[in-house]
């Protein structure tokens, strides 16, 4: 089953023994299982945008999982969402990503944007299909913010937006982007709708998540409504950073769902292949080998799955968040469906910051 007895026990011991939430989770593991995991390679080798699957997790109530009744939501737990994410993750790390992407957006939204703009944006981005994309990275500016050189002008009553983002998720799919630009020196966060004055460049050719878009997005004369600037101006790059923790908890489960589809692929080989008469499973070396992997993928899940509840309970979360993007991503070996796995789960040490700003998150938290 692919809503495994490992989820199904620490999410009975963070929120307790509720059938609906099983009955849940088992839905989105079947349509995992029967609908989305089978298709995954074909959707790599075409490199195609997992439109299908995106739509069948809309209808499933994924994306609405953990976000208010008022705009659409269901009102559960952030942490069942994050392991639906894993399921999706282990049937299809490019279709993961993408939801994770525009979760992570559908959150800044609703932490940080006014009543009006939620309402407005969050029916149609949790469960009327549209699609959002975070547009934070330049070519000059990743972890290094002050590099940053999108700039957003006040001209009557729009600001005009010009620069470029790259590497950007969903872009040239969604139907709405976050973006961060500076306005007088400081960073403002923008809900910027797609069309007039975004131009996307065409698919990069990436090593892994071949199905996922990522592109450069230019900005040339964007108007977008004052009316769209989201919380205070000059204080969007505090936003980001703040969905950042919670996108790292994301990227965490990414990196468990990936491990466990490897590891799970990996076992059923070793029982299969046959050396000195004997599955190769019997051998005590690759036994080993299999104790660490499922002791690694255990802790990393567990790491997130705390993360999650702590962000759930309101507390602090954000060292929490990173070590369980830093320790997430075991159990990689390079046979069969294996090897597009490892490739995939590289974004983990790079998307939401990369390890060393994850290394700087957590010292700056324990070294208080």
């Amino acid at each position: 089953m692919y809503y495994t007895k490992e989820q199904r026990s620490l999410i009975e011991t963070f929120l307790g023994n509720n059938e609906e939430y099983h009955m849940v989770l088992e839905s989105i593991g079947e349509l995992c299982e029967n609908e989305i995991a089978p298709k995954a390679r074909e959707l790599e080798k075409k490199e195609e945008f997992p439109r299908k699957n995106i739509e069948k997790l809309f209808d499933l109530g994924v994306m609405k999982m953990s976000f208010p009744e008022k705009y659409g939501g269901l009102g559960y737990p952030f942490l069942l969402y994050i392991a639906a994410l894993e399921m999706v993750s282990k049937a299809c790390a490019s279709t993961a990503l993408s939801i994770a992407i525009h979760n992570t957006c559908c959150n800044g939204i609703f932490n940080y944007g006014s009543e009006e703009q939620r309402l407005k944006y969050l029916p149609g981005l949790i469960e009327g299909g549209k699609i959002a994309s975070f547009a934070l990275t330049e070519a000059n500016s990743g972890s290094d913010a002050g590099m940053m050189e999108t700039r957003a002008e006040l001209k009557g009553s729009d600001y005009v937006v010009n620069g470029s983002k790259m590497f950007i998720t969903n872009a040239g799919e969604a139907d709405v982007y976050f973006v961060i630009a500076k306005t007088h020196g400081k960073h403002s966060a923008f809900i910027v709708d797609n069309g007039n004055g975004v131009k996307v460049s065409k698919p990069m050719k990436k090593m892994g998540l071949k199905a996922s878009r990522t592109c450069e997005v230019v900005f040339e004369d964007c108007h977008v409504p004052k009316a769209n600037i989201v919380g205070e101006e000059g204080k969007g790059f505090e936003y980001a950073k703040l969905m950042l923790n919670s996108g790292r908890i994301t990227i965490g489960s990414y990196s468990v769902g990936i491990a466990q589809a490897a590891y799970e692929k990996a076992l059923k080989y070793s029982k299969e292949r046959k050396q000195f008469n004997q599955p190769i499973s019997n051998f005590q070396a690759i036994q080993f080998k299999f104790a660490d992997m499922y002791t690694s993928i255990n802790a990393s899940r567990l790491m997130t799955y705390y993360a999650a509840r702590l962000r759930d309970m309101g507390k602090q979360f954000a060292s929490q968040a990173s070590q369980a993007k830093l320790h997430g991503g075991y159990g990689y070996l390079t046979e069969y469906d294996v090897e597009r796995h490892w490739r995939d789960v590289k974004l983990a040490t790079i998307g939401e910051g990369t390890s060393e700003v994850m290394k700087m998150v957590i010292s700056s938290f324990e070294l208080r």
